[in-house]
């Protein structure tokens, strides 16, 4: 694990067989002290990694990293969010065809993102800087700048006016 600044938060999970890179004055909080939401971090592989930007304040929230999360700097997560880059599993009759390792596609998540608690950000998604999801989504598809997503699954609400 590499820490740029100073990391603060409490009773954290950290499963890191790959790299997980944090940012200055980062918060990783479990949420309340991980009797209900626990954050975790979890890279699966050598070749995984998770990077969490500067000033980022994460609840409660679980990362899961085959290949590749990133968060821009400034992003605020909610509790019971878990964003994992992979399908956990593959879907088949064959028991070997399930046993082998799940599609995965990177994940990136811009610049002052704000995900509600309990959404779901699915592989291959990107959020652009400023989105906001709101609580409860399942995001599968990318995200643009400057608006807000909501639902299962997650679809534009609006714009985010100034």
């Amino acid at each position: 694990m590499i820490l740029r600044g100073t990391l603060n938060g409490n009773d954290v999970y950290v499963h890191n067989e790959g790299c997980i890179v944090i940012g200055e004055e980062v918060w990783l909080n479990s949420y309340p002290n991980g009797s209900v939401f626990r954050t975790a971090l979890n890279t699966y592989s050598p070749n995984a990694s998770i990077e969490i930007g500067d000033r980022c304040k994460i609840n409660g929230t679980v990362i899961h990293a085959n290949e590749k999360v990133v968060l821009g700097d400034d992003c605020r997560i909610g509790p019971g969010t878990v964003i994992c880059d992979n399908d956990s599993h593959r879907v088949a009759l064959s028991v070997q065809e399930r046993a082998r390792s799940p599609k995965t596609t990177p994940i990136c998540i811009g610049n002052n993102v704000w995900i509600g608690m309990n959404c779901i950000i699915l592989k291959g998604v990107n959020i652009a800087d400023n989105a906001i999801i709101a609580a409860g989504a399942v995001v599968t598809k990318n995200c643009e700048a400057n608006a807000i997503y909501a639902g299962n699954p997650a679809k534009f609400v609006k714009y985010i006016e100034q």
